[in-house]
């Protein structure tokens, strides 16, 4: 029975130690779980603004007290106020994280305005939030950027902005041809990068200044002297290697490394071959990165950079992986004929030439993949978006350039890619002097985008204008699924004359168009002579009819039919007084009228000199 009463008492102990146990894993493991030590987590690396669809990178840490928790092992959230956004997935931490992780390209909002991101532990009571990130529309990771008015140019990364400051940094990294011209509005949005705020010249980059013997390469963001005119040889080096550097400051921008000696190798950077072989290899942390194709080497270097070694040389580098293209490039499909926008390790199809063209890019931006393997290596990003695409309106900028170029300023904020003119460009059609003065205030206007202007009064019969901009009188065009029609009311428009007919003929030919909208200079409404184009236009559900030679920005709308007449007359000639006969809104003020297509709907605002809103009207579309 003693015997019987101790192995119970011992059984019984073993199974309460055994509980015991088995309560303190599971408490252990609820613990690793739920980090009952975890007191806070940090979201870092967002910008307070940013462009929308720019990819960023965002890092989680983890921390106990006041330091980072390495042993974290929970998993967290995330939330976002965007309901277009792309975030991580649920994520949960191993102890190789070390309690911060890092997700690269990991956030892409989908929607202008001002959001949210939230991250939470999915166990643990514990988050953080960080709010008012403003995002605005705006350019890729990997765009060059500049404005029309100022010669600073931006490379964007993680949705923000950094200065490439001067050309020689410049040409060391880039080229010209890739450099997109973007609005004041949209500049003023990017925040300088926190990190990098502004680019210097690439590694393996050799320089020195003009007007000093001393030669330098660029390694781990140092600049390293070469110490003779023996070694710079020895290297494989020649004088057409050498960047020349603007200024001493771009010198001082880099600190000092060791000298590079004969005895030194190749730095980072350095693009190596053999004379015997084709393949070009960039050095990087001792091993050589092969550019797997022409296109790739493309997109970031110079020929002239390349340094011949010998065989025996190139076998002392190990291989690494291949080096791909730079991000930012722009890549054509060999095969399929798809055009993409490199963005780190993945690429983002331009779904529409719509698309392309809205974001700034010519049709001689892009390179073509010489090798499909190179970009089906890549994973598939977000597609491209479309930038807002304004059509800017103006009329009689005539005789006060000042006014004028207040509303060009006000304009080429807009970054319009269409800009029509609704006649009387200029003062004297005739005047050499005044068709200077509206080169020199349109200049940059007109290259940037497409400008159709139509005649005015002060426009008959000059060979400026037609040197400028054709001898058509009347045209038309569809962008967009937009039918633009330009007309010349100095030339009749009566029912049966030549202009008449061709219009008629093009109405109709424009019936399945989404909007139609016509240009010509006379208001029809206060000019004799245009009652047979008002029926057509009426007959064939023209959306606006836009014309200038009253000095002032008035509106009506056709009763019962919905056609609006526009008159834009405020873009520089003397001020008219308000009201005009038969039309409801009236404002004698410097003026333009900007369009937004968006979705289906033309949203049309006015504005006056000062940039102040003076109308608005907005049309479905069809």
């Amino acid at each position: 029975m003693l015997q019987r009463r101790k192995f119970l008492i011992i059984l019984a102990l073993v199974l309460v130690v055994a509980l015991l146990f088995s309560l303190y894993l599971i408490v252990s493991r609820r613990g690793e779980r739920t980090q009952a030590a975890l007191t806070e987590l940090r979201l870092t690396d967002l910008p307070v603004k940013v462009a929308k669809e720019a990819g960023m990178d965002l890092t989680v840490t983890a921390y106990e007290g006041g330091s980072i928790m390495t042993n974290y092992t929970g998993t967290i959230h995330f939330t976002s106020t965007d309901p277009s956004v792309t975030m991580p997935a649920d994520y949960t931490y191993v102890l190789g994280d070390q309690g911060a992780k890092t997700f690269t390209l990991g956030l892409y909002f989908g929607s202008t305005g001002t959001y949210q991101i939230k991250v939470e532990d999915l166990t643990a009571v514990i988050s953080d939030t960080q709010a008012g990130i403003v995002v605005f529309d705006g350019h890729a990771n990997g765009s060059l950027v500049k404005t029309a008015s100022a010669p600073e140019v931006y490379f964007i990364q993680n949705g923000m902005k950094s200065w490439v400051i001067t050309p020689s940094v410049f040409s060391s990294r880039f080229s010209w041809s890739q450099v997109v011209i973007i609005s004041n509005t949209e500049m003023s949005n990017y925040v300088s990068d926190s990190i990098e705020p502004s680019l210097h010249y690439r590694e393996g980059t050799i320089f020195k200044r003009a007007d000093m013997p001393e030669v330098y390469v660029i390694e781990n963001k140092q600049k390293r002297h070469i110490d003779s005119p023996d070694t710079f040889f020895a290297k494989g080096y020649s004088w057409s290697n050498i960047v020349l550097a603007e200024n001493q400051s771009v010198l001082d921008a880099h600190t000092d490394g060791a000298d590079l000696t004969g005895a030194s190798a190749l730095p980072n950077g350095a693009l190596i071959k053999t004379s015997s072989a084709p393949e070009v290899f960039m050095l990087e942390s001792g091993s050589r990165r092969h550019l797997p194709s022409p296109a790739v080497f493309a997109s970031q270097f110079r020929w002239q950079d390349v340094v011949i070694i010998s065989p025996e040389a190139m076998n002392l580098y190990p291989i690494g992986s291949d080096y791909l293209f730079r991000m930012g490039t722009i890549i054509k499909d060999y095969d399929a004929g798809s055009i993409y926008f490199i963005e780190r390790e993945k690429k983002r199809h331009f779904t529409s030439p719509m698309f392309y063209e809205g974001l700034g890019y010519s049709w001689d931006d892009y390179i073509v993949d010489d090798s499909t393997q190179i970009l089906d290596g890549y994973a598939v990003g977000n597609s491209m978006y479309q930038l807002p695409k304004y059509i800017d309106v103006i009329g009689d900028t005539r005789s006060n350039p000042t006014a004028h170029q207040t509303m060009v300023n006000l304009m080429t904020n807009d970054k319009p890619y269409l800009v029509f003119h609704v006649g009387d460009l200029v003062n004297d059609g005739n005047s050499a002097g005044d068709w200077a003065t509206f080169d020199s205030i349109t200049g940059n206007l007109r290259y940037n985008t497409r400008y159709y202007p139509a005649i005015g009064n002060h426009e008959i019969a000059s060979s400026y204008y037609e040197a400028r901009f054709g001898t058509d009188k009347w045209y038309s065009m569809n962008i967009d699924n937009i039918h633009f029609i330009i007309l010349d009311s100095n030339t009749s428009l009566a029912s049966g004359s030549t202009q008449y007919n061709w219009l008629h003929a093009d109405l109709d030919a424009a019936s399945s168009a989404r909007f139609t909208l016509v240009f010509f200079h006379h208001p029809p409404y206060t000019a004799g002579g245009l009652a047979d184009a008002i029926a057509l236009f009426e007959a064939h559900g023209v959306d606006i009819v836009f014309n200038g030679h009253t000095h002032l920005y008035a509106r009506k709308v056709a009763a019962g039919i919905g056609t609006y007449y526009l008159i834009t007359g405020g873009g520089g000639a003397p001020l008219a007084s308000c009201p005009v006969a038969g039309y409801t809104t009236c404002t004698s003020s410097y003026e333009y009228v900007r369009l937004l297509l968006n979705n289906n709907q033309l949203e049309l605002r006015a504005y006056d000199s000062s940039g102040t809103q003076i109308d608005t009207v907005d049309l479905p579309g069809v």
